[in-house]
């Protein structure tokens, strides 16, 4: 044996310097590969979670869009019921005031009514009690089968020389 034990033990282990040049230059790149693969595996975790957020973000953009589109299409709507609840409570408050209005003009109309009525009347009676008061006068002057009451008319033009 060449060299005794020893150096036979270290020319086992010995290599050619190409080698081992060579297996630390496969190791730097297979080092370097898996360094790189562990950044692209990162960069497209990254570009996932960012894609993901963003797409969520826009998700939630959309739902927050169609939210706010039915928050406003509710608010429409109750806008236009409460207008119309308003409009036709105004026309019911026109309707009483009119029919309020009718009334007080009918009331007023009877009153006026019921005045001429008893204006009316009141001239009646008190035509009738002028009537009466004049024909009693005239009893009262000229009693019945008196003669002043038909001679009077009858002579009067002659007695006077009228006629």
């Amino acid at each position: 044996m060449l060299g005794g034990a020893y150096g036979g033990f270290e020319y086992s282990r010995w290599q050619p310097a190409d080698q081992i040049e060579a297996a630390a230059a496969k190791k730097r790149a297979d080092d370097a590969r898996r360094l790189q693969d562990i950044r692209n595996a990162e960069e497209r975790a990254r570009q996932e979670a960012d894609a993901k957020r963003l797409a969520d973000a826009a998700a939630a953009r959309k739902l927050a869009d169609e939210a706010r589109a039915r928050q406003a299409v509710e608010a429409k709507r109750v806008a236009d019921a409460a207008a119309a609840v308003a409009a036709e409570q105004r026309a019911v408050e026109e309707r009483m005031r009119e029919a309020e209005a009718k009334r007080l003009a009918d009331a007023e109309a009877a009153r006026k009514k019921a005045e001429e009525e008893r204006v009316r009347r009141k001239r009646g009676q008190a035509a009738r009690r002028c009537r009466s008061d004049q024909e009693e006068s005239r009893r009262r002057a000229y009693p019945p089968g008196s003669r002043g009451q038909t001679a009077g008319r009858r002579g009067r033009g002659k007695e006077e020389g009228r006629g």
